[in-house]
């Protein structure tokens, strides 16, 4: 049953956490070396005096622009798919309402995995992760725009196909622009600052 399902894993964890207790109790002398260091380092500066220069660099704020704009657009579309399938897009005969929401989802995917190798050539012929980042995140509301009008069933899979494209640009460059950005403020800063972003 339920209950000796739940028993059962609660003494795996509680036996796990007791055996390694004795692996989180640090020996003296390394106590005595992290104290050591921890006196020579400098003050560091507050968190909000740290997070006021974040928000001065341009390019942070852009990222942060961009991001907050990708997810909600993926937020609402991911909610909204499972609408349009039930009540806005008629069924073509022979696929249930669930296969309509997977096929549509799977085409978005196959065009994300599809284009990668596109948008690895891309970046490494223009050189500049920010520029192609821009680019992708352009096309994702350009390509967004058709399924606000278009209520066809292969329409939309297609369309969702296309919109695969830039997606699979923008997850390439997600992490490669947050790094230049977090490497553009050590360059300003002086020192690195990763914690903060």
């Amino acid at each position: 049953s339920f209950l000796v399902q739940v028993v059962v894993v609660a003494l795996i964890c509680i036996i796990g956490v007791l055996l390694a207790i004795p692996g989180y109790k640090e020996d003296p002398d390394t106590v005595e070396k992290y104290l050591a260091i921890m006196e020579k380092k400098p003050k560091e500066e507050s968190f909000f005096k740290t997070l006021g220069k974040a928000l001065k660099q341009k390019s942070f704020i852009v990222y942060m622009v961009i991001y907050t704009m990708y997810q909600s657009q993926i937020t609402t579309m991911q909610s909204s798919i499972h609408y349009a399938v039930n009540f806005v897009i008629p069924p073509p005969p022979g696929i249930s309402k669930n296969l309509m929401a997977t096929l549509i989802f799977a085409a978005f995917l196959i065009g994300v995995i599809a284009s990668t190798p596109f948008w690895v050539k891309m970046s490494h012929k223009v050189n500049n992760n920010k520029t192609i980042m821009l680019t992708a995140s352009i096309f994702l509301g350009i390509f967004i725009l058709p399924l606000l009008f278009i209520k066809e069933y292969f329409a939309v899979v297609l369309i969702m196909l296309i919109w695969g494209v830039p997606l699979g640009g923008y997850w390439l460059m997600i992490f490669p622009v947050m790094s230049d950005v977090i490497d553009e403020a050590t360059i300003i800063q002086g020192k690195p600052k990763e914690a903060i972003y």
